[in-house]
Formats: C-alpha cells, structure tokens, sequence
C-alpha cells in the first residue's frame, strides 16, 4: 500500500508538472479576428497585453505583426494612425518593429486597449520568434510624451509554442480561404 501511495504522488506531480509546461507551451490563442485568423499569447504583467499575429484570408502564408497594448491616458487618441517604434527583445536579441496605432478601444473611463500592426514578418523574424521561449517588449523611452501614455512600459510574453500556434492558424486560415473560394464560385 505504501507503494501504491508513493507511485501514485510521484504520477500526479508528474502530470502536474506536465500541465505546467504544457500549459506555458500552449498559452497561444488562435481565434478569429475580424476576418482573418490570429494566434497571440497574452503579457505576463497584464493579460490584456497581446502579442502575436494574424494570417489574412487568401494571404495565409503571410504574418502582420499584431500587438495589444494598455494605457489609461484619455490623451491616448493623439497616437492614432501613427507609427510607433517598439522594442522588442527575443531571448537577448533585440530589434525596433515600427507598428502603426491601427485602432483604440475604450474599456469605460480612462482605460484603453491599443492595436499595433501593420507591419509584415519576414522570414528571419519568424525563425527568430519560431527559436525563442521569451519575448520582451518595451514602448518607446526616448520621447517622454509617449512614454507617459501608457501605464505599464514593458511587459513579457512566453512565445514558446510560436512555431505550433503558427501551423494551427495557418491551418484555419486555408480553411477560411477555401470557403470564401467556394462560396465564389456559386
């Protein structure tokens, strides 16, 4: 019996360990949005930071860069349509994506979500996202007005899983791009 007790503690810390990790590995979403397909992975300070990207109907093979942002600055509007140099550092290896504010939702009060995007992966950004396990990004410092608009300069994300979330939207997105193909031919 005392055995039976022992295998039986050392197989659920086994599994609830594996949950853990498998659970970090698959903190990518893929859902729709809008018309297109996205995978994103939430901030590890504030889930409603989102990083990721989405893959357009009849462009699957193609991935905008597409991430989230909190501020609770009523003057948060003024970035709107604008370019935005964020940086982002992927397991120590550091580079400037320039997003575009591409639209602002009011939550109620002063709180607001941002939507970067508008800027398309390469190939050697998605090897180097597809390689990495963590993903810091950190809102432009240099110009203090911008900097003051969001609360939470910087936040991280455990990308881990990219390459995975990857093919399962790829996957969505064919399917969507074959019905809209479908449904134009009737």
């Amino acid at each position: 019996m005392k055995y039976f007790y022992k295998s039986i503690s050392a197989l659920f810390v086994f599994f609830m360990v594996s949950g853990v990790i498998a659970g970090e590995r698959n903190a990518w979403k893929v859902e729709p949005i809008s018309h297109s397909t996205g995978y994103t992975v939430p901030g590890s300070m504030m889930s409603q930071h989102q990083f990721g990207m989405l893959k357009h109907s009849n462009i699957c093979a193609s991935d905008e860069l597409y991430l989230i942002w909190s501020s609770d600055r009523a003057d948060i509007w003024s970035l709107s349509g604008q370019r935005v140099n964020v940086l982002a550092n992927f397991d120590g290896i550091s580079l400037e994506m320039p997003l575009e504010v591409v639209s602002i939702k009011e939550l109620g009060g002063n709180k607001h979500l941002v939507m970067f995007s508008h800027v398309y992966a390469n190939d050697a950004v998605i090897d180097l996202i597809g390689k990495s396990q963590r993903l810091t990004v950190s809102m432009p410092q240099e110009d203090p007005a911008m900097a003051a608009l969001f609360g939470v300069n910087q936040d991280s994300f455990n990308i881990a899983g990219f390459m995975d979330a990857r093919a399962a939207a790829a996957q969505r997105c064919n399917g969507l791009s074959d019905q809209i193909t479908t449904a134009a031919n009737f």
